[in-house]
């Protein structure tokens, strides 16, 4: 298990990567199934806030690559609708 040290800076890192790059691969979409199906408010709200993340870079005019389980790739989106519906078919317990 790791520390919390350790987990602090994974997050961080995490954060950094997906307002940097968009980008939620095979291995992050993983995470966020989890965290998702957990049943927990913790990992919901660690989930809930990525996905803030995605969105303001969404806002900010800069593209996203969504992991698409049913395509085993990523699908690139520029428009909100486009992530809300990402969202809603794959995560739709994070919807506030």
């Amino acid at each position: 298990m790791r520390s919390s040290a350790t987990e602090v800076r994974f997050n961080a890192d995490f954060d950094a990567r997906l307002s940097n790059t968009g980008r939620v691969d095979a291995d992050d979409f993983a995470r966020f199934r989890q965290a998702h199906t957990y049943g927990t408010a913790p990992p919901m709200n660690w989930l809930i806030g990525k996905l803030a993340l995605l969105r303001e870079r969404l806002d900010r005019q800069a593209a996203l690559a969504l992991y698409e389980p049913s395509a085993s790739t990523c699908v690139v989106c520029h428009e909100p609708a486009v992530f809300e519906d990402w969202v809603q078919r794959h995560f739709p317990d994070a919807l506030a």
